[in-house]
């Protein structure tokens, strides 16, 4: 018998606390973020903020309406792991970077990693994706080519003992639909299977291949859940046995492929460089002002260099961070570019005068 694995790509206890009254969000006074909740001791809980790392107690009254009905919801992965403790009394290992994994069968090990190359992962028995559709849910425009990598890097790992489950409320994605051509046993038939919905974690759902009135059986709780807590959905993708080496290479170079072609339709990297300036100002219509004066600042370059896109300012995806506003300007030139070091001389000059922050390609445009 082999362990289960479980892939949960979001931390903490709870991703957002809110006043259910007038569904007012708890966010950062720092930051326009919202607030992810952990457990600090066996009854206590308290909030951070995960772009400045500031903690906060957990509420106990709205501000806004001074109501008492606060509560939090949106799973992380510290709740999956209550969640299997409590209801399933399950005995679980979190892995983190010191862990040294023996693959006790009798265990239960959860990650927030798609792919750890530490692990073996043909030595359990499932490896089950809560929650899938969040894996590409992140401003990073490589965020899908990482997760396909990771992926086929962990199923060219496993054998054929090892099923592989992606639990999602949207399995129509082409996401899955492609995932699920992988396993010829599914490809061309739709299963379902009963699943356990419990108020807390905002429907797990496990799946199996066959239709059935109870949950797997290498996770049945000792006592059965409510009658109303079970419900029948339609099952998430599943790749169970016969996923052969060849079909997972071709499943990846068709993603690089289709992949590619976006990349040079929408002037991206490899096929053309990205600059991105970003104000960091107290004000926020200092911020737009200096954004703003920063694009009309290249335009009067623009007949000199050629073939470089000026995009439009744009508010950055946490408009407040750490006390500063940041607004964004995204410039694109082709590789090779000719003019490179003209070019370069001009960002330096704008990013000094407006007191922009430049990188070249980062990964997070937003």
């Amino acid at each position: 018998m082999k362990p289960i694995l479980f892939i949960h790509s979001r931390r903490g206890l709870f991703q957002l606390t809110s006043c259910q009254s007038c569904h007012y969000k708890f966010g950062c006074d720092n930051c326009d973020c919202n607030l992810t909740t952990y457990r600090t001791f066996e009854s206590n809980m308290q909030l951070l903020c995960h772009q400045c790392q500031s903690y906060y107690t957990y509420p106990k009254i709205c501000p806004m309406c001074k109501s008492h009905d606060i509560s939090s919801n949106f799973g992380g992965i510290d709740e999956l792991i209550e969640v299997l403790k409590t209801n399933f009394k399950k005995e679980v290992v979190k892995i983190e970077s010191k862990n040294i994994i023996d693959y006790q069968p009798n265990l239960v090990y959860v990650t927030t990693r798609i792919f750890d190359p530490s692990l073996e992962y043909s030595k359990f028995s499932k490896i089950i994706f809560i929650r899938a559709e969040n894996l590409m849910a992140s401003p990073d425009y490589l965020v899908n080519e990482d997760v396909h990598r990771s992926l086929a890097e962990m199923l060219l790992q496993i054998d054929h003992t090892t099923e592989v489950v992606f639990d999602t409320s949207n399995p129509d994605l082409p996401f899955f639909t492609e995932l699920a051509k992988l396993n010829s046993d599914i490809s061309e038939s739709q299963t379902y299977s009963e699943t356990f919905d419990i108020e807390m974690i905002d429907q797990i759902n496990v799946t199996a291949t066959t239709v059935s009135t109870e949950l797997p059986e290498d996770l049945s709780p000792e006592h059965t859940l409510p009658e109303d807590s079970i419900n029948q959905v339609e099952a998430s993708p599943s790749l169970p046995q016969k996923t052969s080496t060849p079909n997972i290479i071709t499943w990846y170079t068709n993603f690089v492929e289709e992949e590619s072609k976006n990349r040079q339709k929408f002037k991206f990297p490899p096929f053309d460089n990205l600059v991105l300036l970003t104000t960091q100002e107290k004000s926020k219509e200092k911020s737009i002002q200096k954004i703003n004066s920063a694009r009309q600042y290249l335009f009067g370059y623009k007949n000199e260099l050629q073939s470089i896109t000026i995009g439009t300012p744009y508010q950055a995806k946490f408009l407040k961070r750490k006390g500063m506003f940041s607004h964004h300007l995204l410039v694109k030139f082709p590789r090779q570019y000719t003019q490179y070091f003209e070019l370069r001389n001009i960002i330096k000059s704008v990013a000094s005068t407006y007191n922009l922050q430049a990188r070249l390609n980062p990964r997070h445009l937003f």
